[in-house]
């Protein structure tokens, strides 16, 4: 009994340290797809997001606004995302744009990364432990375990989505010729790894592409999709030089969306001002949320000129002469605009601006 209680503090112990690395930071590598991106890039691409933020001119399309939602699970408040690849002088250090995008909140914390595919976006992850096995523990809530993102094989990067196809494949044709009471053959194989332990499996050849999309594929041998004699389970293998070596599988955990307890601030610590409401400005629609946190960015930017020391050489926040609210200067911010088409907004900023006091915003 004693040691059951020992194993299960332990395993509560490791779960808990893998659960702690959910929140995304700037000191580990993101899988992008098959991409790994240093955390490095990332953590320079935030500081171009936060210039550019808190800079730059209407009419430029980046920093665009993204709605976290579903990404993230923040409902409260409207994100702004930066390409990886893009300076603060908003030119590109390697030809096009990169697909990949750092996401900030209004007042520059990091949120994310995420991947550009057509008019969506997919979250990049951060892998967790890499000594980590699943392994179910009932105190924890399946939705809190971490998920499977695919595959390392050498310095490959496998998503598993890449293979639910061929896993289903293999398993239905083994189905069939267990049944038959047929042995395997053709393309389903016997393949024992040579890793921690030597294991048997079913497996089957999946024709994977290079990163490098100019890259030709490698051999429809190289690697195999397989199933455990022992256990079904599912792996990937791959073949190096004349031995098969099983792939070490890749896992994440969903960030926790950010909480706080207090009436007058958003889940990511924004302001909640007085009178914002929704609007239309032509065909354009733009939530409160969507206000409320333009005026939250614009406000940071005007505390920071406010300082005898700062010198604005952006257009923006710009203070008209000779206008005033309430005996106090106003203020305007550009609204930016979502990257991807949105029925409810212009694909790229226009010159819309909030006209903003201290305290008020119309």
């Amino acid at each position: 009994m004693r040691r059951k209680s020992l194993l299960t503090t332990l395993g509560i112990i490791i779960n808990f340290y893998v659960f702690c690395l959910a929140t995304p930071d700037l000191q580990r590598l993101f899988y992008c797809d098959k991409k790994i991106i240093d955390f490095k890039a990332v953590e320079r691409a935030k500081r171009h997001a936060c210039n550019g933020l808190s800079g730059s001119y209407w009419w430029s399309k980046f920093p665009a606004t993204l709605s976290g939602s579903e990404i993230f699970r923040i409902d409260d408040a409207i994100l702004f995302v930066w390409p990886l690849n893009l300076g603060s002088n908003h030119e590109f250090n390697e030809g096009g744009a990169a697909t990949e995008r750092v996401v900030i909140d209004s007042q520059c914390n990091f949120i994310g990364l995420i991947k550009r595919i057509d008019e969506t976006y997919q979250r990049c992850i951060q892998p967790v432990d890499p000594n980590y096995r699943p392994t179910h523990l009932p105190m924890f809530p399946m939705e809190d375990q971490p998920k499977q993102y695919g595959y390392k094989c050498s310095n490959e990067i496998i998503p598993e989505t890449d293979l639910k196809r061929t896993y289903d494949y293999i398993y239905n044709h083994w189905s069939k010729l267990q049944n038959s009471g047929q042995e395997p053959s053709g393309n389903l194989q016997g393949q024992t790894t040579e890793s921690s332990r030597y294991e048997k499996f079913w497996t089957w050849p999946i024709r994977i592409k290079k990163r490098e999309s100019k890259s030709p594929d490698y051999p429809p041998d190289r690697f195999r999709a397989a199933i455990s004699q022992l256990d079904k389970s599912l792996a990937l293998i791959y073949k190096d030089e004349d031995r098969w070596k099983k792939c070490d599988g890749i896992y994440y955990l969903d960030p926790e969306p950010p909480r706080l307890s207090e009436d007058t601030k958003t889940s990511v610590g924004e302001t909640i001002y007085e009178g914002i409401s929704a609007f239309r400005c032509g065909n354009d629609k733009f939530s409160a949320t969507t206000v409320n946190s333009h005026i939250q960015a614009g406000c940071n930017r005007v505390r920071s000129l406010v300082n005898p020391r700062g010198i604005n050489t952006y257009e923006f926040p710009r203070s008209p002469e000779n206008i005033q609210y309430k005996s106090k200067p106003v203020w305007h911010w550009p609204l930016r605009r979502f990257e991807t088409n949105d029925r409810s907004s212009s694909k790229y900023p226009l010159r819309t601006t909030l006209k903003y006091t201290d305290h008020v915003g119309t």
